[in-house]
């Protein structure tokens, strides 16, 4: 970018985070210079970046096919069909810190933080995998829609946008 649009940048140097002020000089000697003022922001922005980090997501998880997951297995597997996706649930909650609360036999609300979350969206949401491996010796698996809900104004926002996010 050029010099003369530009009021202020952020760069890290030295693992430092720096804003750097830049001011043109015209009306003294020191005209038609370039002023540099490097302030350094490094502990506001590690506050930034924790209270991002941090902030809450409100995830639902519908079973797409639960029911014909139960209807194509083995009678003897039925009664295993909730409890293995419960324990793939579980694990998950626990690996991010989460919170996991059962809504219905096919539907999870998990609330999460925004790393926990960007984590997960990098891993490609290997929750996924994790039911597949589960039910690798069912006829069927089932198969997963998520929806989420970040930025919102309140929990209950959140829910709101990750309900309309699975719809």
């Amino acid at each position: 970018p050029e010099l003369e649009n530009l009021t202020s940048q952020r760069v890290t140097l030295g693992g430092k985070t720096y804003e750097v002020l830049f001011e043109r000089a015209e009306y003294c000697e020191w005209a038609e210079s370039l002023f540099l003022y490097f302030v350094d922001v490094t502990r506001q922005q590690q506050l930034l970046t924790t209270l991002q980090n941090e902030k809450v997501c409100v995830m639902v998880i519908s079973v797409d096919n639960y029911e014909e997951v139960k209807k194509s297995a083995p009678e003897e597997d039925a009664p295993s069909i909730s409890g293995k996706l419960q324990k793939a649930f579980i694990s998950m909650a626990n690996e991010g810190k989460g919170i996991l609360k059962r809504l219905e036999k096919d539907k999870f609300l998990y609330i999460l933080s925004y790393k926990t979350f960007q984590d997960m969206k990098a891993k490609k949401f290997p929750i996924s995998e994790t039911i597949k491996e589960s039910f690798k010796d069912f006829p069927l698996a089932p198969t997963l829609s998520i929806g989420v809900g970040i930025d919102g104004e309140s929990f209950e926002e959140n829910d709101s946008y990750a309900a309309a996010a699975l719809d």
